[in-house]
């Protein structure tokens, strides 16, 4: 009776190990202008976000929500125009070096989130800065 069950069951593992849940890969690579990149499977927005790092050598500052990306291919894209087709709901800022090389991916939060994820107090003040700068609506019109 036992070797009945024992042939199905290990049928079923091995489906299982085999059918089981693909590993999201994640391929960035500079392009022409701009830069390839490759999504293969359900990867999480922060394998996405380190991978892009990786290859860029841009730090990052803060994360956006937790969700999935699906399968995407992108060619030779700005890494401002990849981001936001890969993280169409994430707020954020791009830096660049002098050369044009990115420097730091900034995603914006809230200000009580900010404090806790270490915000940036130079990108902070640029942010102020900003914000004073822009005259209220109703001297707009």
């Amino acid at each position: 009776m036992l070797r009945w069950f024992s042939g199905p069951a290990t049928a079923l593992f091995i489906c299982t190990l085999l059918c089981g849940s693909v590993a999201a890969e994640v391929n960035v690579a500079q392009a022409g202008k701009g830069y390839d990149i490759d999504v293969s499977g359900q990867a999480s927005t922060t394998e996405v976000i380190d991978a892009i790092a990786a290859a860029t050598g841009a730090t990052i500052q803060g994360y956006p929500e937790d969700g999935t990306v699906a399968d995407n291919h992108i060619r030779g894209a700005s890494l401002e125009r990849a981001l936001r087709a890969l993280l169409p709901k994430a707020a954020f800022v791009v830096r660049f070096n002098a050369d044009d090389t990115p420097a730091a991916i900034i995603f914006l939060s809230d200000a009580k989130d900010a404090a806790s994820q270490g915000a940036d107090p130079d990108v902070d003040e640029g942010l102020d800065a900003i914000d004073e700068a822009t005259p209220p609506m109703e001297d707009l019109q």
